[in-house]
């Protein structure tokens, strides 16, 4: 049987790729659909397989999360093969565990709220060692804030009290997958964060294109040919995580990870220089 790579024959390549490579993570979080501990994850070398077929697709930017991604020994020797395959690489992690050993192009680190906010959504303590992993990073790092009814009012406090340890902020909002705890934002909510946002790019380094801010719940449909993402046992979808949990309803989706990069990877967005893939 063909591995996952040779059943994979995209029509256009893909502007980035987004490997899940795990479902272990040492947190529990509500919202979050990757998380199965019942379920293996693929070994080193498939991994490599699916990397260099997107090398020669000439893919340039690759994004590694999980569940968390540093929980796999082999992490160093996975992101080191996309390097050589000329991919810029992106590591998305919770930030609770040492992130000193990891030597990717570009951190993002996931917060859901101040302290009190963060820790009751993921853990006493979670969020002083976030901080503390933070301050040990001297690679460019970005936090990704991803919103939610839990946290959207915090998103100014958590900027000036993670400003001296991120060099950039990133928003994202949550998605409501079914089966998991309803938290998402409606989207008069979403367009009233992101009015808020762009009024924070004045004073913090955001990130997020300006384009998908002023777009945000509209429901717009992301462009398929856009990314590619991998889920930790191979299975590969075009343009949206979602797909690999459940049917996407776009009305209720500002998944900035897919909104971006289809504003990105359209020929207007190309007059910019979209910030999280230029650090």
């Amino acid at each position: 049987m063909a591995g996952p790579a040779e059943r994979f024959r995209p029509v256009k390549r893909p502007f980035a790729v987004a490997c899940k490579l795990t479902f272990r993570c040492n947190l529990d979080c509500g919202p979050c659909p990757w998380k199965d501990p019942h379920r293996k994850d693929l070994p080193t070398g498939a991994w490599k397989d699916i990397i260099r077929h997107f090398g020669e697709q000439r893919v340039r930017h690759i994004v590694f999360e999980g569940g968390e991604p540093t929980l796999r020994s082999d992490l160093n020797e996975i992101m080191s093969h996309a390097k050589s395959q000329g991919m810029r690489v992106n590591l998305v992690s919770n930030g609770t565990r040492d992130l000193a050993p990891y030597a990717p192009d570009r951190f993002v680190v996931s917060v859901d709220g101040l302290k009190a906010t963060h820790d009751r959504l993921r853990g006493q303590g979670a969020y002083d060692r976030l901080k503390e992993n933070l301050s040990r990073v001297k690679i460019y790092k970005d936090v990704l804030i991803c919103l939610s009814r839990e946290n959207h009012q915090e998103i100014e406090d958590l900027c000036e009290d993670l400003s001296g340890l991120a060099d950039g902020f990133w928003f994202s909002f949550v998605y409501d997958y079914g089966g998991r705890p309803s938290c998402g934002l409606s989207p008069d909510e979403r367009r009233e964060a992101g009015q808020r946002i762009l009024r924070l790019s004045r004073k913090f380094h955001v990130v997020n294109h300006p384009a998908y801010l002023r777009e945000l719940g509209k429901g717009a449909p992301c462009r398929p040919t856009a990314l590619a993402v991998v889920d930790a046992g191979g299975r590969i979808a075009r343009g949206c995580t979602v797909g690999l949990v459940e049917e996407p309803d776009c009305r209720r989706c500002d998944l900035a990870c897919h909104r971006e990069v289809s504003l990105y990877a359209s020929p207007w967005s190309r007059l910019w220089s979209w910030r999280p893939f230029s650090p």
